[in-house]
């Protein structure tokens, strides 16, 4: 920058100082051209660009009447272009990060709704196949199930063979697995949620 133009810009700022709105119009022309592209190039939005050299001049001239004891306009005006643009970026980044928090949060509620209503739905099925089980299969379905007996706990039980409650217990699981695949639902799914194996 020559002498002169630096000379020429502290007495701009010496007149906006006093309110020269002329001054101001002349700094403002001489500084969109040098400011603009260096603000698109840090934000990369040429709105948010001008939107960025809108509020560096509107700064400018609300604290005018300390630009009289300014030493480097030139340098004052970039540093309160290069201050102005972090806080845009620092504020998009914020906004960012919540935005983010809340698509997360929203998207795993709707994960955990969807696996409740599967989980549901599933869980009807399932009754609904033991309603369909002859009574000796239902019964010893559920007390292996349900109530957690062993097959030979289950034969004494039921004064039955440990072979015939093994067998019923295996036509019971595949009836109910047969059930469930006509409802489009995998027993190996099936295994890990509801402990049918």
């Amino acid at each position: 920058m020559s002498t002169e133009s630096f000379h020429n810009e502290k007495e701009l700022f010496i007149l906006i100082a006093q309110g020269d709105e002329l001054a101001f119009k002349q700094l403002f022309d001489s500084y969109v051209t040098k400011l603009y592209p260096y603000i698109l190039e840090v934000i990369k939005s040429p709105t948010g660009a001008e939107d960025i050299l809108q509020d560096c001049f509107v700064r400018i001239w609300l604290n005018r009447d300390k630009l009289d004891i300014i030493q480097n306009p030139s340098s004052w005006i970039f540093k309160i272009t290069l201050n102005e643009c972090y806080n845009v970026l620092r504020r998009k980044m914020t906004e960012n990060k919540v935005l983010g928090v809340l698509r997360q949060d929203h998207s795993d509620r709707d994960h955990h709704d969807q696996q409740d209503i599967q989980y549901a739905q599933t869980k009807r099925f399932i009754a609904e196949a033991i309603g369909g089980l002859t009574p000796q299969r239902k019964r010893i379905y559920e007390l292996s199930r349900i109530n957690g007996l062993k097959v030979s706990q289950i034969a004494i039980e039921l004064d039955l063979s440990v072979s015939t409650v093994k067998n019923t217990l295996s036509a019971a699981l595949t009836f109910i697995r047969e059930h469930l695949a006509t409802k489009g639902i995998l027993y190996s799914f099936l295994a890990s949620c509801f402990f049918f194996a």
